[in-house]
């Protein structure tokens, strides 16, 4: 066996939600440890200081990845969010668009 990560459960590759709400993205990984993993928004790695984010990582190799609420950001309203796993033997990444979808004003709630 190699040992090196293996995504056991891959971000979707698109997720929509409306400005304003919460996204939740979430992978499982497995493979020799010490394991590594990273969060990319738009290449710009996500910290725990950050408060607009949540990390979260369980004993059974689940990782997730919570943005509190989500915005359009100068127009912009796709983003990647990227999940890099990595251990000495090697880096897997797995991405997700994420698509931002602005309510009309007056609007309340999303389908």
């Amino acid at each position: 066996m190699s040992g090196g990560p293996i995504f056991e459960k891959l971000l979707e590759e698109e997720m929509q939600v409306c400005a304003g709400s919460g996204a939740i993205f979430e992978v499982k990984v497995s493979g020799q440890t010490p394991l590594t993993v990273k969060w990319c928004v738009d290449d710009e790695e996500v910290t725990d200081s950050d408060k607009r984010y949540i990390l979260e990582e369980e004993d059974d190799g689940t990782y997730k990845f919570q943005i509190r609420e989500v915005k359009v950001v100068d127009d912009e309203n796709e983003f990647t969010i990227k999940c890099e796993a990595s251990n000495s033997i090697d880096t897997i990444i797995t991405e997700c668009c994420l698509v931002v979808e602005e309510l009309p004003e007056g609007l309340k709630g999303c389908m």
